[in-house]
């Protein structure tokens, strides 16, 4: 009926009925975000990149440098990876079922990260990489992306499951090849008698091709350590961790850390105002959108001038404001710019300079040890 109704039909896999029973829960429509993590794209061609808010990098510190799955990642990108709480255990009335259950966060954000949310999947379809900027907030504390669930878990489904089967000792009397469907309850254990693991990630685009590999001149070639975290993963469920730290060689990559330390404080210098202004337009916008829907049927001749004049006003303040906009994030490119041309040239003279230097120190040496040697030959 949604369908007919023009709806789009719910796309949610209803898995927090089975988190809950890990002590887990994802909320819907949930991702996590951090601006110190965010990357640069473009959302499609010919368009100018942008920081995409779920689009993140995540480093050495967003790892559990504790647990061999992590340990000795460098470097996984997710996008829109969703968000994983810990909650309380279904069906759990205890504090003993509580202390069975181990949740070990594996991947998280920064403690800049947060979550934030959309009203549907279709949302992203259409996605505006400069409004979900405006529209986070940094966090406090990391967001968690992925867990590892360790104990002896209960059944999702203590009471069983209902399935249909064909019953072949009725039939249909029109037509005996065709039977009849019945009902029939399946039941298991309701709890494990063993400890069970289990690895969950908020997001499954992070092993994507897009993701975790490049095409290349030789081919595909692996992008990050997106790969090695799920083989990881997998090795280290099946009992045996012996090609992991082969497998995750630590640190290979060498960040600017110095360009992005300059390009998050040009960033954060005209966050403020930038977020100001657009809150200005979103007023205007907004002023503008109810004075147009103020007009009563039968008045619009009466009251029409008013508020074309007041509509110009405030279409004036709106150019006025964008272009306010696109010169402080001009200023912030001028400043990015300056503050990297100072370091380069920085870096282009030190060298000459070194040698310079040198070449001055050692000139004065022969200098000083050549006047030695003529006032000895003198005295001689």
């Amino acid at each position: 009926r949604a369908m007919q109704m023009g709806a789009p039909s719910s796309q949610s896999s209803q898995l927090n009925q089975l988190l809950r029973t890990w002590g887990l829960e994802m909320p819907e429509n949930t991702f996590a975000g951090d601006r110190a993590l965010a990357l640069t794209a473009s959302i499609a061609k010919n368009h100018r990149p942008e920081k995409i808010i779920g689009f993140l990098a995540l480093t050495q510190d967003c790892f559990n440098s504790d647990n061999v799955i992590t340990a000795d990642l460098n470097r996984v990108r997710v996008l829109f990876a969703g968000v994983l709480r810990k909650a309380v255990i279904a069906d759990s009335n205890d504090q003993q079922g509580e202390a069975q259950i181990k949740r070990t966060p594996l991947l998280m954000t920064t403690a800049r990260g947060n979550s934030f949310s959309v009203s549907s999947p279709y949302e992203l379809m259409m996605l505006n990489p400069a409004s979900l900027m405006n529209k986070f907030y940094d966090g406090h504390e990391p967001v968690s992306m992925g867990y590892l669930v360790t104990g002896k878990f209960k059944s999702s489904f203590p009471d069983g499951i209902e399935i249909k089967v064909k019953d072949k000792s009725s039939s249909d009397a029109n037509d005996p090849n065709q039977s009849v469907e019945k009902t029939k309850r399946i039941t298991g254990l309701t709890q494990a008698q063993q400890d069970c693991a289990v690895v969950v990630f908020a997001d499954v685009d992070f092993i994507s091709d897009m993701l975790a590999y490049q095409d290349s001149f030789f081919g595909k070639t692996v992008v990050a350590d997106n790969a090695a975290l799920m083989l990881n993963a997998i090795e280290d469920l099946s009992g045996s961790s012996d090609l992991i730290s082969i497998r995750s060689r630590g640190n290979f990559r060498r960040p600017f850390t110095v360009i992005d330390r300059i390009e998050q404080q040009a960033e954060a210098e005209t966050a403020e105002e930038e977020a100001k202004i657009n809150a200005e337009i979103a007023g205007f916008q907004n002023e503008l959108k109810s004075i147009l829907t103020s007009a009563k049927n039968g008045e619009e001749e009466v009251i029409g001038s008013s508020i074309l004049q007041k509509r110009k006003d405030l279409e004036l303040k709106i150019h006025q404001a964008k272009r306010k906009l696109r010169q402080v994030k001009m200023n912030r490119r001028r400043l990015i710019e300056h503050k990297g041309n100072v370091l380069r040239n920085f870096n282009m003279l030190m060298a000459p300079a070194m040698i310079l230097i040198i070449a001055v120190v050692l000139g004065i040496r022969r200098s000083v040890k050549k006047r030695h040697y003529v006032s000895h030959t003198s005295n001689a």
